[in-house]
């Protein structure tokens, strides 16, 4: 059965019942005026009940499809209704996404200005480490003659231990000497 059978069904109802209805008086009037009017109500009765048959048919069929239709509306309805359950669940997940990208932002601003303050550190230490390049090659440069100074100085180191030892027997009699002149300039500036 069609869709348009079934939506035109309650219009072809009653215009079938009316054109029953008219036979039914033309017939009345028939047999009141022709000689054999029994046959002629019985062929139309006929005809009448094969209209109403095929007319009961039709109901029959707009039943079963109001019962198709009602289904289908039913399973429209309920998969409505689950669009709209995803819709809410789409609703909420945007919205944890908007707010995780909110603080996905926030913790991107606190990395980036981290990032400047490590590359201004990282540019502090690339001038120290030039600095330090600058004073290693000078020392570099300089350590040779560090070394031979060093070296010098061991040497004077063994001739200063010759001469402490050579002085250390003086310093007694120097000890004396000194006193002497004290009591000889103290002496000579009493008279």
């Amino acid at each position: 059965m069609d869709l348009g059978s079934l939506i035109l069904a309650p219009i072809r109802v009653p215009l079938r019942v009316a054109r029953a209805l008219d036979d039914l008086t033309v017939l009345a009037d028939r047999a009141r005026t022709e000689p054999d009017p029994v046959e002629e109500v019985r062929v139309r009765l006929d005809a009448l009940l094969m209209e109403l048959t095929a007319l009961n048919l039709v109901a029959r069929e707009i039943v079963e499809g109001g019962r198709d239709l009602t289904d289908t509306a039913k399973r429209v309805d309920l998969t409505g209704r689950d669009l709209t359950d995803t819709a809410r669940q789409v609703d909420v997940t945007g919205r944890l996404i908007h707010d995780g990208g909110k603080d996905l932002e926030a913790a991107a601003r606190g990395v980036e200005a981290r990032g400047v303050e490590i590359r201004d550190g990282g540019e502090d230490l690339t001038q120290v480490a030039t600095r330090l390049e600058i004073d290693m090659r000078a020392l570099l440069s300089a350590l040779p003659k560090i070394l031979s100074a060093v070296d010098v100085v061991e040497e004077l180191e063994g001739a200063v231990e010759t001469v402490a030892e050579t002085i250390e027997p003086l310093q007694g009699t120097a000890e004396r000497v000194g006193r002497v002149t004290k009591r000889l300039s103290r002496s000579r500036g009493a008279s």
